[in-house]
């Protein structure tokens, strides 16, 4: 491992608190989910603050995909990371799913 390499906890913790709290309720699962605009819009913007080219693609109305892109220098290996931006109904939850509440 790169002994430069340096993960800052408190940016990440406060990245994760951002995304839990918005509203990405997917509406095939649940009828009036906000779907991924909202969460797609902010992950494209942060990436783009980091330095990455950013596309949005078109998937439905509502739920894009967001491509993002860092080229590297040399001839190297491509490390591609994937994930989902959607959630599951929050109906009936106890909780606001959306509080983000962290607890040391």
């Amino acid at each position: 491992m790169n002994a430069d390499l340096h993960i800052d906890a408190d940016r990440v913790l406060g990245w994760l608190q951002a995304m839990i709290g918005i509203d990405s309720v997917n509406p095939t699962l649940a009828e009036g989910g906000d779907g991924e605009r909202a969460l797609a819009e902010w992950l494209a913007q942060t990436c783009r603050d980091l330095g990455f080219a950013v596309e949005m693609q078109a998937t439905a109305p509502g739920r894009p995909n967001v491509i993002a892109t860092q080229r590297g220098s040399g001839g190297g290996r491509s490390l591609l990371l994937t994930g989902h931006t959607d959630t599951v109904s929050a109906d009936g939850m106890k909780i606001d799913p959306f509080a983000a509440r962290y607890d040391a």
